[in-house]
């Protein structure tokens, strides 16, 4: 399922089936009243993450099943090698005697290591960001400089935000 801006609301599309959304009350949407639409006055409901993100809606597609939810999907070009390698490198920890490093592991696979800890799958989110394994509320953030090249990368640890300069390779 696809949900994306139309005008001042929005359009919702599942399996090749488009059609326009309403504000119904809240994070509620449906589907406008078309007596010839089998969809009219469907509900989606959105359901936003610790992070303040939509995580997930649901939306009834069968009177005698629960309603569908759908998780939200990462940015498609987080899970794409040619993105994210620009990512990988050293990053500098203020007063620390080694640095944090992001490699790629697998075709598509972004892995922070720091020396005595365990490895940690970044898992993509949106944007350049990522969630740092299955810690809730760790995320770290890729920061381009003005020629667009990965200079830095902001970890935050449930509010507390920790910046990590890049190490220049010669």
């Amino acid at each position: 399922m696809t949900i994306e801006p139309s005008g001042e609301s929005f359009k919702l599309t599942l399996n090749k089936i488009t059609r326009p959304l309403e504000h119904y009350h809240y994070d509620q949407f449906q589907v406008p009243a078309d007596p010839l639409d089998p969809f009219q006055k469907s509900k989606v409901v959105f359901f936003t993450g610790m992070d303040g993100d939509i995580a997930s809606l649901s939306m009834p597609l069968q009177p005698d099943v629960k309603d569908i939810v759908f998780t939200r999907l990462p940015d498609r070009q987080l899970t794409q090698r040619s993105f994210i390698e620009g990512f990988t490198g050293e990053y500098e920890i203020a007063g620390a005697p080694q640095p944090l490093k992001v490699s790629l592991r697998g075709e598509n696979s972004l892995i922070l290591s720091f020396p005595g800890q365990p490895d940690y799958k970044l898992n993509a989110k949106r944007g350049t960001t990522f969630q740092v394994g299955d810690l809730a509320g760790v995320t770290m953030e890729f920061k381009r400089d003005a020629q667009g090249k990965v200079s830095e990368a902001v970890l935050n640890q449930l509010g507390t935000v920790l910046v990590l300069k890049r190490k220049q390779t010669p």
